[in-house]
């Protein structure tokens, strides 16, 4: 399968309008965006824009679902993680313990019922072709705590990697589709997925799937191949592994959020930088503003 994967976009639509493009066009069989859909330095200033605002970014997204289903993608990011399930949270345990990161904090509120509305379109993760994407990668230490929390009660049971953890392993697609089935329910409780360990830039491997780094990530890696965004690469891509070279990390993300990834039958391929100059904005009356 021939995929194209965008990774964090803050708010920058366009890099991953032109991946649906591309989509659209058929020059791609699926479209994997790799989540951060809100949230820059200069998004405070964008809540209202007709084209970046929350709000449109959003229903672009949802829309985008709509009309391609299973082929796009949609996985959720720390930043977008932040604006959900705090409801019943006050204003200072929102900053301090979901991870807000005070870019659009006199919207909180506003942007947290936006994600209520549109939390369906959304995944913690995708397989395709043995290569995992997710926003900022799985460890073993944190994929293992999971599985014996949830399925044991925290009670590890003997010969538990050979038997339990090992063979879900075989099976990417099934063990990827739960993790997507209790991202969306309180089994994953909101714990797993907040910034978990003492390390202010997330490299630790009892980092979730939403935070680690790829320092950390190489050397514990739940799976041989994932491709992820969350930390910039000044150079674009930049690929990791460990010193057995067992597990690879493909990591591309982009500091001008601007860059994105072709993957050819599980072979990570060229990337593509996007700038808005590339783009040409149009209106069609079906679907709104699009760039093709």
């Amino acid at each position: 399968m021939k995929v194209i994967v965008c990774p964090d976009i803050h708010q920058e639509i366009e890099p991953l309008a032109f991946c649906i493009q591309q989509l659209r066009d058929g020059e791609v069989d699926k479209c994997i965006f790799l989540g951060d859909l809100i949230d820059s330095w200069s998004s405070a200033g964008w809540y209202d824009d007709p084209i970046r605002s929350p709000k449109a970014v959003l229903e672009k997204m949802a829309g985008w679902k709509e009309e391609f289903g299973d082929k796009f993608s949609c996985l959720i990011g720390n930043h977008d993680w932040s604006y959900t399930r705090i409801r019943n949270l006050h204003y200072s345990e929102i900053l301090k313990a979901t991870g807000v990161s005070g870019h659009q904090d006199r919207h909180i509120r506003e942007i947290e019922a936006l994600f209520d509305k549109y939390e369906n379109i959304f995944q913690l993760a995708d397989c395709v072709d043995g290569i995992v994407y997710s926003h900022a990668g799985f460890t073993k230490t944190w994929l293992k705590k999971y599985i014996i929390y949830t399925d044991f009660m925290n009670i590890r049971p003997k010969n538990f990697v050979k038997f339990v953890y090992d063979p879900m392993l075989k099976d990417l697609p099934t063990l990827i589709a739960r993790l997507n089935d209790d991202f969306k329910t309180e089994k994953m409780k909101r714990w797993w997925l907040d910034h978990r360990s003492y390390s202010p830039t997330g490299n630790d491997p009892d980092e979730g799937p939403l935070w680690v780094r790829p320092e950390a990530l190489k050397n514990d890696s739940a799976f041989k191949m994932q491709i992820v965004g969350h930390t910039e690469c000044r150079d674009g891509m930049k690929m990791y592994c460990d010193k057995r070279k067992t597990n690879f990390i493909t990591c591309i993300d982009t500091p001008a959020h601007d860059l994105c990834l072709y993957v050819n039958d599980g072979v990570v391929g060229d990337t593509k930088k996007v700038k808005r100059d590339d783009l040409e904005c149009t209106y069609a009356n079906t679907g709104g503003w699009y760039w093709s």
